[in-house]
């Protein structure tokens, strides 16, 4: 996981696109083998955990945000600009939240699953709760991967939690990379003339040249 840094950071901003019109970093802590109990006492609440079945194996996971990730997610998705976050409930998330959140965090647990799935061979999907509460949603001591949004403060926190026995699966699984294809030349040589119509359309807006260098393969 340590080694895919940069592609799940990449795969964040993808999720998420309002994040490259702000000035922020995503950095990734060093993954480990930990106790639910002391990182789920870390995240500050009320929290929203999305919870998954990983292949291979079909182990429990959880995609875990933290109150200020979800503050900046429904400040994100409704156009704000950083500068007035909504303040939340700490007993919990209205039904309206709770449903953009989860659609939002859909979006997340896909970006990651897809760059997680084509570097290692391991993916994971969204699934309903198990049978124990969101303060427990999977049991022993998973491997956490911790994904914080930092601007000129602490913005957020992602917490992605994977059961150790499919990432130590995973890394034998992971399909190598096709082999290149070799083409017929005669094919090459009839399609060399021929002509087709191409039509580009690209929105217009505004940016600034620090948002444009935020900017990375895949953003939209």
């Amino acid at each position: 996981l340590d080694k895919e840094r940069s592609a799940l950071e990449t795969s964040l901003r993808r999720a998420l696109p309002f994040l490259a019109r702000r000035n922020v970093t995503i950095t990734l802590s060093p993954a480990r083998a930990t106790p639910l109990t002391p990182v789920l006492s870390a995240i500050e609440r009320p929290l929203h955990t999305l919870h998954l079945v990983v292949t291979p194996g079909g182990g429990r996971g959880a995609l875990i945000l933290d109150a200020a990730m979800i503050g900046l997610l429904l400040d994100g998705a409704l156009g704000g600009d950083g500068s007035a976050i909504p303040r939340l409930d700490a007993e919990g998330l209205t039904a309206a939240q709770v449903a953009l959140i989860q659609r939002l965090g859909a979006g997340m647990v896909n970006a990651l699953s897809e760059v997680l799935g084509h570097r290692i061979g391991l993916s994971f999907e969204a699934a309903a709760p198990a049978p124990s509460s969101d303060d427990q949603p999977i049991e022993g001591a998973p491997i956490t991967c911790t994904l914080d949004i930092v601007g000129e403060s602490h913005l957020g926190r992602v917490v992605l939690l994977l059961p150790k026995e499919s990432l130590l699966t995973a890394t034998h699984v992971a399909e190598p990379p096709l082999p290149a294809t070799q083409s017929d030349p005669r094919i090459a040589a009839v399609l060399d003339d021929v002509e087709v119509e191409l039509t580009v359309e690209l929105t217009r807006l505004k940016m600034r040249l620090h948002e444009i260098a935020l900017l990375r393969v895949g953003d939209t």
